[in-house]
């Protein structure tokens, strides 16, 4: 039998097809990957929700934070001894970018010789755990009234806005009664003000 060889056109063809089904499947592979990534994400968080309730019980009434407003690394490495010391716990694995203003973890804001070297890529709620008496950074529990509904940590940035966002759509989010769930942008209704409107806000009482 006489072999014959492929013709200039069929192998148009047959790249061609190749082609196609490389366009068809790679964006389902990257859809696989990214969900795999969302769900990891959404496991993390879910460990922070347990380790901020851990630390909570163990204060009794008070909710530890930090010491100087707006750093929330430093709540985050205070969660730390609740997860095994594992500080890519606060890292999302769908963060792909360098987040401006990110938080690196640390354990006391003015000693540079504790920093860990790495930043979180989630966010502590500071209209949560940044409320109190002057000069304390702590929420007491009878402030909390919703325990499902008060959020502790989240993906950051979190503003639909923002460029390099984690995940496109909405944010994981960790709640204080230990659970995590999906937020989608449409519910978030960030107007960067204290209202009950907003995700941050709700399940305690703002001070």
């Amino acid at each position: 039998m006489k072999k014959t060889a492929f013709t200039l056109v069929e192998l148009l063809v047959v790249i061609a097809i190749i082609g196609i089904l490389v366009a068809i499947l790679v964006p389902t592979v990257g859809s696989g990957i990214e969900k795999s990534r969302k769900m990891k994400c959404l496991g993390q968080l879910r460990q922070i929700s347990i380790a901020a309730q851990s630390q909570f019980d163990d204060t009794k009434r008070w909710m530890p934070y930090r010491e100087e407003a707006g750093y929330y690394g430093q709540a985050c490495y205070n969660l730390m001894k609740y997860l095994g010391d594992d500080p890519s716990v606060f890292q999302c694995p769908s963060q792909r970018h360098p987040v401006e203003n990110a938080e690196m973890l640390i354990k006391d804001y003015d000693d540079t010789q504790k920093d860990t070297g790495v930043y979180t890529t989630y966010e502590i709620n500071g209209w949560l755990c940044s409320c109190g008496d002057p000069g304390r950074e702590e929420t007491p529990k009878s402030k909390i009234f919703d325990y499902s509904q008060a959020a502790i940590a989240y993906d950051f940035p979190y503003d639909p806005s923002a460029q390099y966002r984690a995940h496109r759509g909405g944010v994981n989010v960790a709640y204080l009664d230990g659970h995590a769930g999906w937020l989608p942008d449409e519910e978030m209704y960030i107007d960067g003000g204290n209202s009950e409107s907003n995700f941050y806000c709700k399940g305690h009482t703002v001070w």
